[in-house]
């Protein structure tokens, strides 16, 4: 299903748009140099992103970076919990469209034990382990973006500044998000071509 990429790969997507290729590498670069957040912090958010936009390229490549930038596995796996729980929780907040006349206690109550088990998931997620609380709500940022919900964005800035994130570290939790949207698609270009080799043959 996913061709896997090679040099050869990589080489041809630069030939054939080569200006634009130059500028979104020097723009990726940008986006994962040291800044208000570290590299580190910087490629897990882009793990956690990878893991909802369900780019298999984006999760090779972004957990080995994370790795060699001194993530540790424990790490890793705490980033792509945030992920499942942002994943879990853009979901359910669509459920504001289908009751729309119902307040959020109302909607608790038709499924009071799954709700409080929810509730209780999402904030084990979020308490200090080998990834800090902080962290895990600057990376919850990152892929709440990547999700386009926009009452999760709003929500997990305000815990993320409740947690001590400063303007400069959300906003290039922000730039990850943007840069793993367009690198996704980038990456997803191996199918293209592949597709397109196979019938030119």
């Amino acid at each position: 299903m996913f061709p896997s990429t090679t040099r050869e790969t990589h080489r041809e997507r630069a030939s054939l748009a080569p200006d634009v290729d130059a500028a979104f590498w020097e723009f990726s670069g940008a986006v994962f140099a040291e800044g208000a957040l570290s590299e580190k912090t910087k490629q897990l958010m882009a793990v956690a992103t990878a893991h909802v936009t369900q780019c298999p390229y984006c999760i090779r490549g972004h957990a080995g970076n994370a790795q060699d930038v001194g993530a540790t596995r424990e790490e890793v796996m705490e980033a792509i919990w945030v992920a499942a729980a942002l994943r879990a929780d853009s979901t359910h907040t669509q459920t504001d469209h289908a009751f729309e006349e119902l307040s959020a206690e109302d909607r608790a109550t038709m499924a009071p034990d799954t709700s409080d088990a929810f509730r209780t998931f999402t904030e084990r997620i979020f308490d200090d382990g080998a990834l800090s609380e902080r962290t895990k709500r600057l990376l919850a940022v990152t892929v709440a973006h990547a999700l386009q919900c926009e009452s999760c964005i709003a929500d997990r800035a305000d815990h993320a500044r409740d947690a001590g994130a400063t303007d400069a570290e959300l906003m290039e939790a922000v730039w990850v998000a943007v840069e793993m949207q367009a690198g996704g698609a980038y990456a997803h270009a191996a199918i293209a071509l592949d597709e397109m080799e196979d019938t030119d043959d």
